[in-house]
């Protein structure tokens, strides 16, 4: 049984200086409520195991992780297996391959890139592909060269590519879209430091944040946003390369108390030269808000949550203690104290993403998640990546009302 904290009591003081900066003051946890929409509908589509394969909120449907059936074939045939694995998952859910929004493809191997692409963009109608961010990672389950994570969206009348003028954004490296509309929400795929007059790359991190935001910008601006609509910013940063080196960038774009909730995913490699990669989820609303815990004091890097429409995203919050179970317990108490503060719990997440130092942790993940969220398991996606000593997990969330 997790110990929850008593976090909605610091909701309403913290919620009303936040908002003060936006034009938005509700004085109430009422008046918070009714910033959303009632309980959307919510089902679970489950395996012949009882394992989540997707969770179907409202229109959007969220797909725990999709891995090959045979690890050990090629990357061609593992990229096939995995993609037909997901159709499967669609079929499910009444969905295609052109109901697909976005994809987080993880490789085990980079220089598996072009043989991965060549399969990946057969499933999608060309100029119609979803926005996809790719990146390497330490470890994958089951020793896999290929993980998708991907999200789809059930109306394809309010499925829209996004399409910036070619000549201010880098060229595509593979199948996606700069960015794909579903409904309010727009996926952006993943940029790095490229810069789209030259083709040149900066030598530094720092330079190339700065180049990435800009580009991310241009883009946002393409589907008539502004980073002020980011929800969720998800940091790929190789060994080379520290969250510190991109802070910056960010201070730079945001004001205190209005930055998107944050993920920064220590991972193994990048593709080209790139020294960091970031990708965005944003939201057609002017009225978003942004969630702090009574001890946190807002900054112009990230919020711990960010809330529009009844749907919540939080940063990635690491878990301590001696133990990995004890570590996931804490993980899934601070995230709780950030759910409740949008007056919802773990029962509404929908979407988990574990970043854990260690595969061999899987197992155990599954089986704290199992106990500690019986019947209400979210779609789940665990990838290793390089994580500091002191944690062995650390949990990122999309939660719906």
């Amino acid at each position: 049984m997790l110990c929850y904290l008593e976090a909605v009591r610091f909701s309403v003081a913290i919620l009303s200086a936040v908002l003060a900066g936006i034009g938005c003051s509700p004085s109430t946890t009422e008046d918070i409520g009714s910033l959303a929409p009632a309980t959307s509908e919510r089902e679970t589509i489950r395996d012949d195991n009882g394992r989540t394969l997707a969770v179907l909120a409202g229109k959007t449907l969220y797909l725990s992780a999709v891995q090959p059936i045979d690890a050990a074939a090629s990357i061609a045939d593992q990229t096939t297996s995995s993609m037909d694995r997901l159709g499967e998952t669609l079929s499910k859910a009444g969905l295609d391959y052109s109901h697909v929004v976005s994809c987080h493809v993880h490789l085990s191997d980079m220089e598996n890139y072009a043989d991965m692409n060549s399969v990946y963009g057969s499933y999608f109608a060309e100029g119609g592909y979803p926005a996809r961010t790719t990146v390497e990672m330490p470890g994958l389950p089951e020793g896999a060269g290929i993980l998708l994570m991907c999200v789809a969206y059930g109306d394809s009348s309010e499925i829209e590519v996004v399409r910036p003028p070619a000549s201010e954004i880098p060229p595509a490296m593979g199948p996606y879209s700069s960015a794909v509309r579903a409904g309010r929400t727009v996926y952006l795929s993943g940029q790095g430091g490229r810069n789209p007059a030259t083709g040149e790359i900066a030598q530094s991190a720092e330079e190339q944040a700065e180049q990435t935001l800009q580009t991310i910008g241009t883009i946002l601006g393409a589907a008539g946003l502004a980073y002020e609509n980011t929800v969720l910013a998800n940091s790929y940063l190789p060994p080379t390369s520290t969250s510190e080196a991109i802070d910056s960038a960010y201070e730079n774009r945001f004001d205190p108390g209005g930055a998107p909730s944050r993920s920064n995913v220590a991972l193994s490699r990048l593709p080209g030269d790139i020294a960091v990669e970031i990708t965005f989820v944003a939201v057609d609303d002017n009225y978003l808000t942004r969630l702090f815990m009574h001890d946190q004091a807002p900054t112009a890097v990230s919020s711990p949550a960010s809330l529009s429409g009844g749907v919540i995203y939080t940063s990635a919050m690491p878990g301590k203690g001696e133990t990995f179970r004890d570590q996931v317990l804490d993980a899934l108490e601070t995230q709780d104290s950030a759910l409740q503060l949008a007056l919802m719990d773990l029962s509404n997440v929908v979407r988990m993403t574990a970043y854990i130092g260690s595969m061999s942790d899987l197992e155990e993940l599954r089986t704290v998640l199992s106990e500690a969220l019986p019947g209400t398991l979210p779609a789940l996606t665990a990838v290793q990546t390089r994580h500091a000593a002191d944690s062995g997990v650390s949990l990122e969330v999309i939660a719906v009302q």
